[in-house]
């Protein structure tokens, strides 16, 4: 039960992340080169992914990650304060090559108070 808690949690971190990732360019109007929020998310969550033994499990844990691929969205003042929510709460989980589950409340709870 705890395992499928977490899971819906990561789920829904993940959610948040992509959607905020998907509306961005509709509110975006290009940024700032020096916003790096995104990459450090990014590098953290795969250096956690790394940590993993298992080739498959490790692979699967990448592809798992949000990804962008448009440099503004990327920079946007919303993607970057969304990436800098994942970024500052994320705490790695060596079992599972994801954000602890505490960590992803942290992150969701940070980025669901951007929109208050």
């Amino acid at each position: 039960m705890q395992r499928s808690k977490a899971l819906r949690i990561s789920e829904r971190l993940s959610t948040v992340v992509l959607a905020a990732v998907v509306l961005v360019p509709l509110f975006a109007c290009g940024g700032s080169a020096k916003k790096d929020s995104y990459r450090k998310a990014v590098g953290e969550q795969e250096r956690c992914c790394q940590g993993l033994q298992d080739d498959r499990a490790r692979a699967e844990c990448n592809q798992a990650i949000v990804r962008v691929s448009d440099p503004a969205a990327k920079s946007s003042d919303v993607n970057d304060a969304t990436f800098r929510c994942v970024e500052r709460n994320f705490v790695c989980d060596p079992q599972t090559g994801r954000a602890t589950k505490e960590a992803s409340q942290k992150a969701y709870d940070c980025i669901t108070d951007l929109g208050s």
